[in-house]
């Protein structure tokens, strides 16, 4: 069973990536984007600085609410 499995899981990654190895199409000559002056735009994206987080006081916080039998959501980003 395990094996016949194993062949299905490899048929069907054999089909699905078999048609996507000849996607890539070569054509002679250089990059638009190579030649445009991409740098120009960079100075204009705003840069904010972020306090630090207090890993801490996350933890802290996380430890009460499991204490409390309380729905803790995941934290993303920190």
């Amino acid at each position: 069973m395990k094996r016949r499995v194993l062949i299905l899981h490899l048929i069907g990654i054999l089909c699905f990536t078999g048609k996507y190895t000849f996607a890539q199409i070569s054509e002679v000559g250089t990059p638009i984007s190579f030649s445009l002056d991409m740098d120009t735009g960079r100075d204009k994206i705003p840069v904010v600085a972020m306090p630090p987080v207090d890993a801490r006081a996350l933890i802290e916080e996380d430890e009460r609410k499991r204490a409390e039998d309380a729905l803790i959501h995941f934290r993303f980003g920190c």
